[in-house]
């Protein structure tokens, strides 16, 4: 068995100059992620528009959104361990590959498999017909600067903690 893991990190949160929404402020446009690449990202932009109002019991905001189907089963981990503030992982699938059948399947907000910590950290098992869409935002609507990547270089006999 496999294992991804996501990673959000901080960058420089006043870097806006120029800049303007996000094009993955919502599911339709999410973010196509590939393994062992990292995206740099701004969230203070970001509107909550189509956002879930509450991950895992608490207040969510300006999330983005990103996309991902794992190239063979395995377990998948998304963390923002990081991270300098608060922040929440959702995840959903859709076996019909859209934003309109997608399903939750779990949350992260606050010491997970991961971090611990009050960043987010999730795991969750990955099937390669399945596409999963991943909101990652801040707890009560902070918004910062995020690096997220996805990583696959861990061995199938140690799973990712």
């Amino acid at each position: 068995m496999k294992s991804s893991r996501f990673m959000l990190l901080p960058a420089c949160m006043f870097c806006l100059a120029g800049q303007a929404q996000p094009a993955n402020d919502r599911c339709d446009g999410a973010a196509a992620m590939t393994l062992n690449v990292a995206y740099s990202q701004n969230t203070l932009l970001a509107t909550s528009a189509g956002d879930p109002s509450n991950v895992c019991t608490g207040p969510f905001g300006k999330g983005v959104w990103y996309s991902m189907q794992p190239p063979q089963y395995g377990t998948v981990t998304i963390s923002s361990c990081g991270s300098d503030f608060n922040t929440a992982i959702e995840v959903y699938s859709s076996a019909g590959g859209n934003c309109d059948t997608k399903v939750f399947r779990t949350c992260g907000d606050n010491v997970g498999p991961a971090c611990d910590s009050d960043q987010a950290s999730v795991s969750f098992e990955g099937f390669p017909s399945v596409k999963y869409f991943i909101v990652v935002g801040g707890r009560g609507g902070i918004g910062r600067e995020f690096e997220v990547g996805r990583d696959n270089g861990h061995s199938p006999e140690r799973p990712v903690q």
